[in-house]
């Protein structure tokens, strides 16, 4: 009996904090368009985007304006024969194509 009131009491608390936690994170998607500029052989337009999540520093600082974000940012941008779909994963020499992880911290004043 005891152990099964004492479990019901723990799912309870881990249920709580889960859902405090759903105020705290965000997910972040942005697009990105533009050309590579430094190049002689860019001629045509680009497409990408970032895909990150925000959390809520409750760690370090426990300030609730302050949070922690892990985001992926890709990058296509086609040239010669290349068109912007088909040249992301291809073997041809055809785009200029970038992916990258970002980590942060990122601190504001009104949240």
């Amino acid at each position: 009996m005891k152990k099964s009131i004492i479990i019901v009491i723990l799912l309870a608390v881990l249920t709580i904090q889960s859902a405090k936690a759903q105020q705290s994170n965000y997910i972040h998607v942005s697009v990105d368009a533009g050309l590579v500029a430094n190049t002689s052989r860019d001629k045509k337009f680009g497409l990408g985007g970032t895909l990150g999540w925000l959390t809520q520093d409750n760690l370090l600082w426990g300030n609730p304006n302050a949070y922690f974000s892990l985001s992926v940012k890709a990058f296509n941008n086609p040239y010669g024969e290349g068109k912007l779909f088909s040249s992301i994963n291809n073997d041809a020499d055809d785009a200029f194509n970038y992916i990258m992880p970002l980590v942060g911290y990122r601190i504001t004043r009104n949240g």
